[in-house]
């Protein structure tokens, strides 16, 4: 990676892959790019897939990016593509997460999914490693024979009038003048 040895900046964007392009890190120019002690990263960096540790812990897929501690100011995008048929059954592709683990914990990074490429993207600024998680956001499981009802809000209803006795009464009432007005005028003669 072309870094800066004085500063750490990136002297030229970057695009990093692993595994057939499933996770790529985009490190834009002049980002600063740091070892764990603080100094530029002079290292190689270290992309690894490791289906053993996503099958140990539950994971879609993970990865170890290294060398640990390296970090990125601004933080860098991370993208992890999927497939449809890894998401386990009852869960919703969109609310698969990036977590990083930090030696002891797993953190959820905000996760942006875009179901139209399979793809989950995060900013991180340190590397560790990533995985990708199904989340706890269940679809319901449709029972054939459960009839669920939804309540139906009701619009107010308006008053509508009527209009045809109010018609009838104005072609009566004018019948009558016109009767009225020709008998007069015959009387009258």
């Amino acid at each position: 990676m072309p870094v800066d040895p004085a500063t750490g900046a990136v002297i030229k964007t970057v695009v990093l892959t692993v595994r057939d392009a499933m996770l790529t890190l985009t490190i834009p120019e002049g980002t600063i790019v740091k070892d764990a002690i603080g100094n530029p990263l002079l290292d190689p960096i270290t992309m690894a897939y490791i289906p053993a540790t996503a099958e140990q812990i539950g994971a879609i897929t993970a990865y170890d990016l290294g060398p640990d501690g390296t970090t990125f100011s601004p933080p860098v995008e991370l993208v992890i593509q999927y497939d449809d048929a890894d998401i386990p059954e009852g869960y919703n592709e969109l609310g698969i997460v990036i977590r990083i683990y930090d030696g002891t914990t797993w953190t959820t990074l905000e996760t942006i999914i875009d179901p139209e490429v399979n793809t989950a993207v995060a900013k991180v600024s340190q590397f560790s490693i990533f995985a990708l998680f199904a989340t706890e956001l269940e679809l319901p499981v449709a029972e054939p024979d459960l009839q669920i009802e939804l309540p139906v809000e009701e619009a107010p209803v308006e008053q509508a009038i009527d209009w045809m006795p109010m018609i009838i009464a104005i072609v009566v009432v004018v019948l009558i003048l016109v009767v009225g007005v020709g008998a007069y005028n015959y009387m009258k003669k």
